[in-house]
């Protein structure tokens, strides 16, 4: 029996223009009206991962959100407002190891806030300026990313501490040899991730989304056992292996699938057949 079901989103839930197709949300509203819990877990901010739900607040407001690769979740609306369930941000000395270290490289630094105030959640995309070449990585005018011009000098100061993640852009050129001198200088200290090809997710060491459905199952009250997790990507591995039933959306890359050969972990088809809505009537839903 699935009594929560859990979530990646780009390339699972969501199209490349960040759309969930009709079947998909049909599928998600038939979990809902069974009493079956949802939880999204997404390397997206908790606020851009609600953000393709807008239009459906029958979904949205009901859902677990975790955001950040693991490093930080949401609980459902209650009493018109949503509430943190926990954060971990990073070390504050290797936070401000890896800014000096983004300075010193002429690496673009995005300050990833996130914090429940008296007044509710705050989340933010803050960067200093944005990179002069175009990119199609970094939508930087896109919803939640804002513009402080003083960054650096308030996370010096200390008015800005440790965030929950840290984004890298490494740009076109030289990504290897950023990732080679993270993994030497930064060794068992941080989470390394890529949001895109040109941008780098940094999180703290023990952050994955597999310790956050550890959890987001534990505040829902739900075994692992009785959870289906369902996701395409390299950082969707950890929850995949932990959940009762792990599904591999069939358009995963062959490395992703190779990973977990004889984990147990299903293979639904592919996101252009609607595989995230094919996963749920079969495991939940009963065909």
């Amino acid at each position: 029996m699935i009594r929560l079901v859990a979530f990646d989103l780009d390339g699972t839930v969501l199209d490349p223009v960040g759309q969930p197709s009709a079947r998909a949300l049909a599928a998600l509203r038939r979990v809902v009206a069974r009493g079956i819990q949802i939880a999204a877990i997404s390397g997206r901010s908790i606020r851009r991962s609600l953000h393709p739900l807008a239009d459906h607040p029958d979904l949205m407001d009901v859902a677990q959100v975790c955001g950040y690769n693991g490093a930080a979740a949401a609980g459902p609306v209650t009493d018109g407002r949503r509430r943190l369930l926990f954060s971990r941000c990073l070390d504050g000395p290797v936070f401000h190891d890896l800014v000096d270290h983004a300075m010193s490289r002429g690496l673009r630094l995005i300050y990833c806030r996130c914090e429940e105030t008296p007044t509710g959640l705050v989340e933010e995309y803050r960067f200093e300026e944005a990179p002069a070449e175009p990119t199609a990585v970094v939508a930087w005018n896109s919803v939640g990313y804002v513009q402080d011009r003083q960054l650096l000098a308030r996370i010096h100061s200390g008015e800005l501490g440790a965030p929950p993640k840290v984004m890298l852009y490494a740009g076109t050129s030289g990504q290897d040899e950023v990732i080679a001198e993270l993994r030497h200088r930064f060794d068992g200290r941080i989470y390394v991730a890529w949001a895109a090809k040109e941008l780098l997710e940094i999180m703290h060491p023990e952050v994955s989304k597999g310790t956050a459905l550890r959890s987001l199952a534990a505040a829902a009250g739900v075994p692992l056992d009785q959870v289906l997790a369902i996701g395409d990507g390299n950082n969707d591995l950890p929850m995949l292996r932990i959940a009762g039933t792990g599904v591999l959306m069939g358009n995963a890359h062959e490395e992703v699938r190779q990973a977990l050969a004889d984990t147990g972990v299903r293979l639904a088809p592919p996101f252009a057949e609607d595989g995230f809505a094919a996963a749920i009537e079969e495991h939940v839903l009963g065909g």
